[in-house]
């Protein structure tokens, strides 16, 4: 997509955020999550006005400025920009937590690492990497993500393992 951002990594005034949600990729939901928050940061700060010293009022003019050169993004807009942020992320976690085997980690590590339990780990780990064989069983690699399941003695049986 190729979005320019602002040197801040927001999105500038004008950009179509829904476009920019339908199909961003990670760096571009991220500058509308972080646009967002710096609109509404901004935002609460004109709000407080009152009773500010000229030196704040002269602040306040260049946040402004700032305010007027930004996307104007909803809240909506960022909740959906962090939802598809995390989705993307978390659907990406498994070939990281296969490096981590591959590394020497333990699953119980792992687990730690990613606010599940041991098991919870393997079980999350399992389900993605029979997505992957699902749906990409020709880029996946099967045995060497399986392999990470079988070098722990206490990993349940892989469905289908010969």
């Amino acid at each position: 997509m190729g979005i320019a951002l602002t040197d801040d990594g927001l999105l500038p005034a004008g950009t179509d955020v829904a476009e920019v949600l339908a199909r961003g990729d990670v760096r571009e939901l991220t500058a509308v999550w972080n646009t967002y928050g710096r609109r509404s940061f901004y935002q609460r700060a004109l709000d407080e006005r009152s009773g500010l010293t000229e030196k704040a009022r002269q602040g306040l003019q260049e946040l402004t400025e700032e305010l007027a050169e930004l996307a104007e993004v909803s809240p909506v807009q960022a909740l959906e920009a962090n939802r598809r942020l995390a989705e993307l992320l978390t659907g990406r976690r498994w070939y990281v937590m296969q490096d981590a085997r591959e590394h020497g980690a333990t699953w119980t590590e792992i687990g730690a690492a990613v606010d599940l339990t041991k098991q919870g780990a393997q079980d999350w780990y399992r389900r993605k990497i029979e997505q992957q064989e699902k749906y990409a069983p020709d880029v996946h690699g099967r045995d060497s993500a399986r392999a990470v399941l079988k070098d722990d003695p206490t990993a349940p049986p892989t469905p289908g393992a010969t």
